[in-house]
């Protein structure tokens, strides 16, 4: 099933949200979650530009 994960948005989405959340709650990792975020932005809209 994680093979075709990536090219599933909308799953892929909902597990790195999860991913996310489950980051969240450890405050240690509260950092690292916002820069991954933060990039995560910047290829959105470094994707869009593209098109």
């Amino acid at each position: 099933m994680f093979k075709f994960v990536p090219f599933i948005p909308a799953l892929s989405e909902y597990i790195l949200l999860s991913h996310m959340s489950c980051i969240l709650c450890r405050f240690q990792d509260y950092r690292f979650t916002l820069f991954v975020i933060n990039n995560r932005i910047k290829f959105h809209i470094y994707i869009l530009l593209l098109f």
